[in-house]
């Protein structure tokens, strides 16, 4: 029994882990400009030296813009077809991203 339950554990936390999902940017001149991190409904933005530059969590239609302090940066609601098709509640830009 012990073991089933920690082989279970095992399982879901190798599921977890392959959820999570990497993209890095680049620049019209092929510079690097930074990489976001994706788990679940929050994205992690870091800079070109891998600092930390803020997140976005995703409720719903609603995306919700943070800086690297925790400060409120705007948000953007997505309608119809799905992702990335913003309405006109974008509010702000996040970084270089």
């Amino acid at each position: 029994m012990k073991l089933i339950t920690l082989s279970l554990v095992a399982l879901a936390l190798s599921a977890t882990t392959a959820m999570a999902q990497t993209r890095s940017f680049y620049g019209p001149s092929g510079q690097y400009l930074g990489s976001t991190n994706t788990f679940g409904n929050t994205t992690t933005f870091y800079g070109p030296a891998g600092q930390y530059q803020g997140s976005a969590n995703t409720f719903g239609n609603t995306t919700t813009y943070y800086g690297s302090s925790g400060q409120y940066q705007g948000s953007s609601n997505s309608f119809g077809g799905g992702l990335n098709h913003f309405g006109n509640n974008s509010r702000r830009g996040f970084g270089g991203f």
